[in-house]
């Protein structure tokens, strides 16, 4: 008789400590959920994406710029003067179509048909400025940036121009 008790009462016990074993309360739940809600909140504010791609954006624009210069470097060794002062797009852009002065892909006027540039930038968010000085024998090119930096202020200085970062000719 015994043997037949004994398993009953073993499995009356199991049932006991299958049914004391809880869960988390809803409330513990909640206080972790919150918990790790405060975290990412820091790490987002700390980390700030904005202002990383406003960074990123603006060094993409400053190395299009010494990039610019380069060409407008052959371009002035080709034909001895810089092309005239009009809209950055109209010059160094097809958006305005054949300009002939070598940036788009076409020949210049003033020599072999060289091209300068295959790829010209092309950054609809940034506002460039060109401008022809001296009578074709200096110029300047300016784009604003976001998050300027001290160095984005000495180029300003040195070329005079009126944005955040500033390319002349040396």
């Amino acid at each position: 008789m015994l043997r037949l008790i004994l398993p009953v009462l073993m499995y009356k016990k199991m049932i006991k400590r299958i049914n004391t074993n809880k869960g988390f309360t809803l409330l513990e739940l909640l206080v972790v959920i919150a918990i790790i809600g405060v975290l990412v909140t820091i790490i987002i504010v700390a980390i700030n994406p904005a202002k990383l791609i406003g960074q990123s954006r603006d060094s993409k624009r400053r190395s299009d710029l010494l990039q610019v210069k380069a060409a407008l470097q052959l371009y002035y060794n080709d034909c001895k003067t810089y092309p005239a002062t009009a809209s950055f797009q109209a010059i160094f852009g097809s958006a305005f179509g054949n300009t002939g002065n070598g940036f788009d892909g076409t020949a210049n006027t003033c020599d072999d048909g060289s091209v300068y540039m295959k790829q010209v930038p092309n950054d609809t968010g940034a506002s460039y400025t060109y401008t022809q000085l001296n009578s074709g024998q200096d110029y300047r090119i300016t784009a604003h940036l976001n998050y300027p930096t001290t160095d984005d202020a000495n180029t300003v200085t040195k070329c005079g121009g009126s944005d955040s970062f500033s390319v002349c000719n040396d």
